[in-house]
């Protein structure tokens, strides 16, 4: 198996977010809070190339940062199961980090 790169487990997070709002049908306020931040986040990053965008560890860390706070806001709205295997892929993007940190390799 090969490893993933920050920006590929970056970039599946981000379509499995995609997939996660569009799923969300909910009058619950922090359902529809969590909704808005991952759309937010979305046409963030629509505008700015993810590629450039982590480029430095810093920028990768800060949006890491952002996608775990939306998917930990889904799962306090009560639609965890569809967030599960996000949680396990930014556990892998935060290790991959914490690597970067210590090692002399860049990302």
């Amino acid at each position: 198996m090969t490893e993933r790169t920050p920006v590929e487990l970056l970039k599946e997070t981000i379509a499995k977010l995609e997939e996660l709002s569009a799923d969300v049908e909910t009058e619950d306020a922090v359902a529809l809070e969590a909704n808005k931040q991952i759309t937010v986040l979305r046409t963030k990053l629509q505008e700015a190339a993810l590629d450039s965008m982590v480029s430095r560890t810093p920028a990768l860390e800060k949006l890491s940062l952002a996608i775990t706070t939306i998917t930990n806001s889904a799962v306090h709205a009560g639609i965890g199961d569809k967030v599960a295997s996000l949680a396990a892929i930014m556990d892998e993007v935060h290790g991959l980090l914490d690597l970067a940190k210590r090692g002399p390799k860049t990302l």
